[in-house]
Order: structure tokens, then C-alpha cells, then sequence
């Protein structure tokens, strides 16, 4: 093919890839997390518009992550990525999507440009088709993960590489910051660093036996050195530690080796006990490492914490072995099986989009043909007669180049849990090999080759066939697919469209606590008490012990002035639930309305005992202590509020109303 004739032919899959991109943005922009992300989306949304626009204050019902003031919990790439995005669109959600679809097409080029130095110029039109109509890339493209860098970043690291082994040491530099730069997104990429230097050593030794083949290797390691610095130095220069990208790799590995563990799920059974909290997120982690910091008997910095739970996961592993392999076997099972779960399960997902389900392609396909790829490879570096005229030169080196990156990068999930963005890079790779493979079966049937095509025909089946059989036995969970869609359609204040999918998540999962909590929340704040008070009893009789539940039923009852019911259930929260702050916050305000003030400022100072920097406490205390006579006493308390919180209205009226 010629080169012209390629030049079009690539110039015509990127506006095919433009325009499945530019229709899903319809779809997006009905999609209830478009606007109010979720779980991971949502910290880097936060965190990006603070480093874009200052506007660090805390979304609602979420805890401060004190991003500023301490190491970087999870890695910055994305998230200063996304500020620069930000700050170029002024945060529209729409401009934001538009740029990583940009971005998305970008990495059809270095696809494209990778794939053709391995297998020609045929190779590198079919992967680009394949990513530009990837149904899984378009998706992460439109999320506010760092799947839409890992893309990117994937092909360009492999190209740097394999440029160094041939070129000048400055391209071993470059390779390095391409992979350190891959790091800060995603940090298990940092094993790519000695893995690359080693490659690079090989190569160099082979090509130049009498050389300095240490040379490239060592300023590769230098360049992954110096990208990751930045991030180092700068969470050195707020705690102390010298953590060198983010300090979440210790929970990780508790997450993905503890009793509960399952390989796919972020729950910890620790959480509970240590923060009173049932579920977290990555705003909850102060709150987290505070609980842990008591349980230690001391103040812990995120570095020892990070060794604390890398410490409970090995004292796991190391009494459990067989379940660790279990847990192992499962992971690797998840990482090259058909399922797709994560943050939102991609496989339902997909289901209700009507664009993503009119693409063709699944995991296993791409997996079965790039074996298949790999296999007729490894046929011709031990054939060299039977190697095509058109392939191009230092092919094994390259294969060997791609399979040590995939091989090494799926290695360094193995010890933690799966989610199905971890594997864009991989599917980055599998597509170059799967376009190598389609052109070879094309080349021998355009040579009437008939056992080679029945040969690869049938490898491609029988692997299919395998790829797809669910090893690890996951299902995905529609009432908690239905329960996310819920809490976002809340979140974005459409009570009609999460009162509906909280009743779809409640169909699913007829004994699920949470969709049943939320659910009252929202018809309680539709001015319908009676049926919220109905369904946190509902939630109650399935789990007695759901202190958060218990806890909205009181603020309920003490809403409709029914203190005395009021009090008992929060009495009962903190018997579940002793630390739970804002349990004796409430208890007092209704001890106050019941009369009894002394036993209120015993539970206001057990408020003010657990949460120190909440600004609520520290208003409603304010608010108590004024209204006892002791302004002055509360003035200082509402000082507290407005200067832990500088927006917080309230306080400031408040306080101002005292002439403070």
C-alpha cells in the first residue's frame, strides 16, 4: 500500500473515530454522572477545579481530602492533567470531554505509528481502526479517569523505547520521562522502568557488541528519575515523607488481601471500626488514617500508614496462603476474562447505550487474535525464510519489546484488585498484535495458504472460546449499576430520575440497605415524611445493626418533634457507633429540646472531641453555648466555623449577628 494511499486511508478512520465520538457526547450529556461524577471521577473533578480555579470547597456529604496539605493519596498525573483541561475550557464539562476525545484520537496516531513499525503500513490502518472504533476506549474517553492518558501514554513509551535501542542516548531520556510520565498516572508503571532499561541494555549489547551498552539504560532510569521528582519533592516539601509518587499503594494491597477481598470490590473490613464509616471513598482517607492513627496509639503520616496496611496484607498472606493464590488466580482470571467491572460495570453500561452496544468487540476477541498474532510471529523469527518481504525490520525485538510491556504491566495488578480500566494498556497492545495477526491470515489467503488460514482460524476460535468462559465468577450487580445511576441523578438534583433507578436498585436487590436509605432521603426532601420514615424502618429490619440508617431515621423524628423517639435512636447510633461525631451532635441539640442541658453539653463536647475541624460541629456548638448565655464561649466556637470553613454563611450571619 502505498504511502499517499495509507496517509488517506489513516486520515479516514480518524474522522470515522471523530464522528463515534462526537455522537457519544449526545449520549453523555444525558448520562447522569456527565455532570455529578462519581467515586474516583468525582476526587479528580474536585481536585483538578481546585488546581484550576482555587474552589477547594468540599462537595456535600463529603469529607475534606486535605489534598493540599498532605502527600498525594492517589497519583497527580491525571487530576493536574484535568486541571490544565479545565483551565483551557473553563471547566465546562462539555469542552473537558471534547479535549480527551482530542486527546483519544491522538492515540490512534501513535497506535497507528506503532503498529506500522511492527507489522507495516497495513498493520498500523487496522490497529488505528481498531482503537478509533474501540467501544471501551470511546467510553473511558468520556470518564474522568486516567484511562484516556494510559491510552496515550502506552504506545508513545513503547515507540520511545524501541527508538532508543537504535538511536542517540537523548531518545533513552525522552523514553524514560515517557514512562516516569506513565507512572504519575498510574504507578504500577514504575516496574516498567527497570524492565525498559533491561530491554534496552540487550539491545544495545546485540547491536553493539563493543559499546557502551550501559549507557541508554542508565539515562532511561535517569529520565523515569526525573519525571517522577516533581511529585516526590513536593510531598516531601508538605509532610516530610519521601513518598515518591502517592501513598495508596499499602492500602491497595490490604484491599486486595484481606478477609473481605474478592479481587474487584475496594471494601476494607477495617473501615468501619477505624473511621464510622461503611463504605469510603478517597474523600474519606483522612478520616481513615485518623481511626488508624488511634488504633496505632499515635500520629501516623500516610507513609507509616501505608506501611501499616502493607503490613496487615502480608501478615494476611502469610496465614493464608492458599487464599492469597485463590485471590491471585481470580485477579488474573478478571484481568484476561470477558467481564468488565469497575466503578460502573462496563458490560451494563454498555447495555444502555445505544452506541456502545452497536460496536462489535469484546475483550476475548482481541485477546485471541493477538495470541494468534504472536504465535505466526514467533513462527517467522524461527523461520526467517518464510518472514513477509514487507515486514519490517527488528520485528522480534519489537514483539519482545510489547510482550514484556504487557507482561510486566498485567503482573504488577496481580497482588492488588482488578477493575476493567486498568486494562486500556493492555488492550493497547493486544490491538497492535490482533491488526498484525488479521493481516497475516489476509496474506495467506490472498496466497491460497489454506492450512495456515484454517490453522489461525481455528487457534482464533478455540482461544475465543476460552477468553470468554467466566473463570473468576463474576456477575455483575445490577441494583448497585441502578444504585450509582441513582446517587448521581441525586447528586445533579433530578429527584424524579433517582427516585426511579433507587427503585430499580431496590427491585434488584430487594435486600440492599443503601438504595433503601438513600431513597428516603430524597422523598424526604420531597415533603414526603411518612414514606421515608417507612422505608428506614424497612432498611432497619434487614440490617439492625446500619447505624448511618439509624442515624436519618432520628434526624427524622427529631424533625417532626418526636424528641423522645428522637433521642432513643440516637442513643442507639452510638451504641453501635461511639465515635460517631455528628450522632452526639444531634443527640445533644434534642437533649436541648427535652430539657436537659448539661447531659447536651456532655455530648456537644464529645462532638467537639471527635471532629475538631468540622465546621458544623463547631457552629451548632457556637449556636448552643450563645443561646445558654455564654456568648462569649460561643463567638469563639463560631470564629472556629468560619475559619475552617470561610463560605459557611450560616456562621458567618451568625457570629456577625453577635457583632464579631
Amino acid at each position: 500500500m502505498k504511502t499517499r494511499t495509507g496517509n488517506v486511508a489513516l486520515v479516514v478512520v480518524l474522522l470515522l473515530g471523530a464522528a463515534l465520538r462526537l455522537a457519544y457526547i449526545s449520549e453523555l450529556r444525558r448520562d447522569p454522572f456527565f455532570f455529578s461524577p462519581a467515586l474516583d471521577a468525582e476526587l479528580h473533578d474536585y481536585w483538578a477545579r481546585g488546581l484550576a480555579f482555587g474552589a477547594w470547597g468540599v462537595p456535600a456529604d463529603r469529607t475534606d481530602p486535605l489534598i493540599r496539605t498532605t502527600p498525594y493519596f492517589r497519583p497527580p498525573g491525571y487530576p493536574y492533567f484535568l486541571a490544565a483541561v479545565y483551565k483551557t475550557t473553563g471547566g465546562d464539562p462539555v469542552g473537558a470531554r471534547v479535549f480527551q476525545f482530542a486527546i483519544g484520537l491522538a492515540s490512534v496516531v501513535l497506535g497507528f505509528v506503532l503498529a506500522r513499525k511492527y507489522g507495516g503500513l497495513a498493520t498500523g490502518l487496522l490497529c488505528a481502526a481498531l482503537m478509533a472504533t474501540s467501544w471501551n476506549l470511546i467510553f473511558f474517553e468520556g470518564e474522568l479517569l486516567d484511562s484516556v492518558l494510559l491510552a496515550m501514554l502506552t504506545p508513545a513509551s513503547i515507540l520511545l523505547v524501541s527508538t532508543a535501542g537504535r538511536r542517540g542516548d537523548a531518545t533513552a531520556i525522552l523514553a524514560g520521562i515517557a514512562i516516569g510520565a506513565f507512572a504519575l498516572v498510574r504507578p504500577n508503571a514504575m516496574a516498567l522502568l527497570p524492565a525498559a532499561a533491561c530491554w534496552l541494555f540487550w539491545v544495545r549489547r546485540t547491536r553493539q557488541p563493543g559499546g557502551k551498552a550501559w549507557k541508554a539504560p542508565a539515562l532511561l532510569l535517569l529520565g523515569g528519575i526525573l519525571a517522577i521528582a516533581p511529585a516526590t519533592l513536593r510531598n516531601h516539601s508538605v509532610f516530610g515523607e519521601w513518598i515518591p509518587i502517592s501513598a495508596n499503594g499499602g492500602i491497595n494491597l490490604y484491599i486486595g488481601n484481606n478477609p473481605r477481598a474478592d479481587g474487584v470490590h475496594a471494601g476494607i473490613p477495617d473501615v468501619e471500626s477505624l473511621a464510622g464509616i461503611r463504605g469510603w471513598t478517597c474523600f474519606d482517607y483522612p478520616r481513615v488514617v485518623a481511626g488508624l492513627s488511634r488504633e496505632e496509639g499515635r500520629s501516623l503520616r500516610y507513609g507509616e500508614a501505608s506501611r501499616i496496611w502493607a503490613r496487615k496484607a502480608w501478615t494476611f498472606i502469610a496465614g493464608h496462603p492458599g487464599r492469597f493464590l485463590e485471590l491471585t488466580a481470580r485477579r488474573l482470571a478478571l484481568f484476561l476474562g470477558p467481564a468488565e467491572p469497575g466503578d460502573r460495570d462496563l458490560d451494563l453500561t454498555r447495555a444502555a447505550s445505544p452506541l456502545l452496544r452497536a460496536i462489535p468487540g469484546r475483550f476475548p476477541w482481541f485477546l485471541a487474535a493477538a495470541l494468534v498474532g504472536v504465535a505466526c510471529a514467533l513462527i517467522d523469527l524461527r523461520a526467517p525464510r518464510s518472514k513477509p518481504e514487507s515486514a519490517p525490520s527488528g520485528r522480534g525485538e519489537l514483539l519482545t519489546l510489547l510482550i514484556l510491556f504487557a507482561g510486566v504491566y498485567v503482573a504488577t495488578f496481580l497482588p492488588f484488585f482488578f477493575n476493567a480500566r486498568y486494562r486500556v494498556p493492555l488492550l493497547v497492545i493486544l490491538f497492535v498484535l490482533a491488526a498484525d495477526a488479521v493481516v497475516r491470515v489476509a496474506r495467506f489467503a490472498a496466497q491460497r495458504r489454506t492450512r495456515s488460514v484454517g490453522a489461525c482460524l481455528a487457534g482464533f476460535g478455540a482461544l475465543v472460546a476460552l477468553g470468554s468462559v467466566n473463570f473468576a465468577g463474576y456477575r455483575a450487580d445490577a441494583g448497585e449499576w441502578h444504585y450509582q445511576r441513582a446517587n448521581a441523578y441525586r447528586d445533579a438534583r433530578r429527584p424524579a430520575e433517582a427516585i426511579r433507578e433507587y427503585e430499580s436498585a431496590i427491585r434488584s436487590s430487594p435486600r440492599s440497605v443503601e438504595p433503601r436509605r438513600d431513597l428516603a432521603l430524597v422523598v424526604r426532601d420531597q415533603g414526603r415524611a411518612g414514606e421515608a420514615m417507612r422505608l428506614l424502618r424497612e432498611a432497619l429490619e434487614i440490617d439492625p445493626r446500619a447505624f448511618e440508617t439509624r442515624f436519618d431515621l432520628a434526624q427524622l423524628l427529631a424533625t417532626g418533634g418526636r424528641f423522645e423517639d428522637a433521642s432513643t435512636e440516637f442513643e442507639r447510633v452510638l451504641a453501635e457507633e461511639p465515635r460517631h461525631a455528628h450522632a452526639h451532635l444531634s443527640l445533644g441539640t434534642t437533649l436541648l429540646q427535652l430539657g436537659r442541658p448539661a447531659d447536651a453539653m456532655a455530648h456537644y463536647a464529645q462532638a467537639e472531641a471527635l471532629a475538631p475541624r468540622d465546621p458544623l460541629v463547631a457552629f451548632v456548638v457556637g449556636r448552643a453555648l450563645v443561646g445558654q448565655g455564654r456568648t462569649a464561649e460561643g463567638a469563639a466556637r463560631l470564629r472556629r466555623a468560619v475559619e475552617l470553613a470561610p463560605d459557611f454563611e450560616a456562621a458567618r450571619r451568625a457570629l456577625a449577628s453577635l457583632g464579631g
